[in-house]
């Protein structure tokens, strides 16, 4: 390619972003024109939760008479810090027009972000949730797996099915609060949380049937008394009465 052709590219790609940008400034001015009423910013103080501010955004879309095209180019205009993060990850077909595939609506891009502004927290305090789950001494390792896949498909909802049951898997095993049972689940590899979870499952089990038997095997085990008669704590001991 030589220098006439480079500088042709490079001029063609110039102009196809001066278009770009005059399109958006084109929607902007037609959204936000005739006194159209301009929605708060998300988040702030006003709305700061996301139910509260899509239902303030539908009543603007509403008032101001917008149909998805308008209501599209209107939203991202909205959105500051981590929710325009969050919406740059949004998938191009539920944004703009793509030949070939459905026309946007914003009713499915609404219901594609609910899972991932609802929570109405900052991503980062949302993956210090994740990291921070622990399980409880009297919750089985079913029931602690469901509270780490809930927050886990909540806080990683934008990342791909494989890259949120890995992240749910280490998380799963980390948090278990049997360090026997963490050293044992470790030695094998999952592709998938069901399969820790049936893994751990089936260990756990094992471990409680032989403490049982242990238990069986010594009663004094059981109530916490040591073998030895002769280290019975005096203090513990009936005083006996001097004889009249």
């Amino acid at each position: 390619m030589d220098a006439a052709e480079r500088r042709a590219l490079v001029e063609a790609a110039a102009a196809a972003a001066t278009t770009a940008v005059a399109a958006v400034q084109r929607n902007g001015n037609r959204v936000f024109s005739n006194g159209a009423v301009r929605p708060d910013r998300f988040p702030s103080n006003q709305c700061p939760t996301w139910v509260q501010w899509r239902r303030h955004f539908l009543c603007v879309m509403d008032a101001n008479g917008w149909n998805d095209e308008e209501a599209l180019n209107a939203l991202p205009v909205c959105f500051t810090g981590w929710a325009m993060d969050e919406y740059a990850a949004v998938p191009a077909e539920l944004k703009t027009r793509i030949v070939g595939l459905d026309d946007p609506s914003i009713e499915a891009l609404v219901e594609y972000l609910d899972p991932i502004l609802e929570p109405n927290m900052n991503p980062k305090l949302g993956r210090q949730e994740f990291r921070s789950l622990l399980q409880n001494t009297e919750e089985s390792v079913r029931d602690f797996a469901r509270r780490v896949r809930a927050v886990g498909e909540r806080v990683n909802a934008n990342r791909p099915a494989e890259v949120r049951d890995e992240k749910n898997i280490e998380q799963f095993i980390g948090g278990l609060w049997d360090p026997e049972l963490q050293e044992l689940i470790m030695r094998d590899a999952f592709q998938t949380l069901a399969e820790a979870v049936e893994r751990a499952t089936a260990l756990d089990a094992a471990a409680r049937v032989s403490r049982s038997k242990q238990k069986r095997r010594n009663p004094n085990m059981a109530r916490g008394i040591n073998e030895d008669p002769t280290l019975v704590d005096s203090s513990q001991a009936v005083p006996t009465l001097p004889e009249q």
